[in-house]
């Protein structure tokens, strides 16, 4: 089952993703988060989805959806904050 995400390293860019400044990131690297935090959701989805191999909690994985799902949002928010730095910048 070589198709199974890793927890571990999806926790991971989760942090990295979370610790990110909202102030000092640019727009591009939010849009390639959101890009990771789209894939990774799906990947969480399939993997929920169908009956889940030793070693895997519904309730951690469903869990760990929220935790990706808030980080979405969180990341929409920023980029358009992000958005309009850049905008503000260019016109200075």
């Amino acid at each position: 089952m070589n198709d199974l995400p890793d927890l571990d390293t999806i926790t991971t860019m989760l942090t990295v993703v979370e610790g990110r400044d909202p102030t000092g990131t640019t727009a591009t690297r939010f849009d390639e988060d959101h890009g990771v935090l789209l894939d990774t959701q799906a990947e969480i989805v399939a993997l929920l989805s169908r009956e889940l191999p030793a070693g895997y909690d519904k309730d951690d994985l469903r869990n760990l959806l929220d935790r990706i799902e808030n980080d979405i949002d969180r990341n929409r928010s920023v980029r358009e904050a992000a958005m309009s730095r850049g905008a503000s910048n260019a016109a200075d």
